[in-house]
């Protein structure tokens, strides 16, 4: 059976939490979560060390690099580059088209929490259960909500000081949606 093996990372400024994670896409359609750490107060150059010695873990062969280049990413993303480590780029958008420019994809988030949202009914994604990374997983689902505004559009995030959520940072109520 082959795999295919993805480093996702999701960088973040020092305050934040960074997310790098290893998903196994397996032949028979299992999608395996083989590693997942968080880490705060990373300069950036810290993130790019702790990513690459990830990715070139030869426990994971022919990984693809895959980042989010909203935000720092970009940084992060220039900083791979100038180290010739090839990445493909998803920025999460909030509306609803899917649109590719070189190697950076625009993606709807709501599309991509739905496809795993599908999958994770299927049983298609798998988690070992004895996973030193189980805890932070849970307390990262637990954490997780999803809205719609009052445009219609979803929105997805952590509960309020969740995820390293910056401080200071109010939702806005809406009082039709909120009574």
């Amino acid at each position: 059976m082959s795999s295919l093996f993805m480093v996702s990372l999701d960088p973040a400024q020092l305050n934040d939490y960074s997310a790098l994670s290893v998903i196994e896409f397996c032949s028979d359609g299992i999608y395996k979560l083989s590693f997942l750490a968080r880490k705060q107060h990373l300069p950036y150059t810290d993130i790019l060390s702790w990513s690459k010695k990830v990715y070139l873990n030869p426990k994971w062969p022919n990984a693809k690099f895959i980042l989010d280049v909203g935000g720092v990413g970009r940084a992060i993303g220039d900083m791979l580059s100038a180290e010739k480590i090839k990445y493909i780029g998803i920025q999460l958008t909030g509306g609803d088209t899917e649109t590719r420019e070189g190697n950076t994809f625009r993606v709807s988030k709501s599309h991509v929490v739905g496809k795993l949202l599908q999958k994770w009914d299927e049983g298609k994604v798998q988690i070992p259960p004895k996973a030193p990374f189980l805890p932070i997983f849970s307390k990262e689902l637990r954490a997780f909500r999803g809205s719609m505004n009052a445009q219609g559009r979803a929105r997805f995030d952590a509960e309020q000081g969740e995820h390293g959520r910056r401080r200071g940072v109010v939702r806005r109520r809406h009082p039709r949606l909120d009574s």
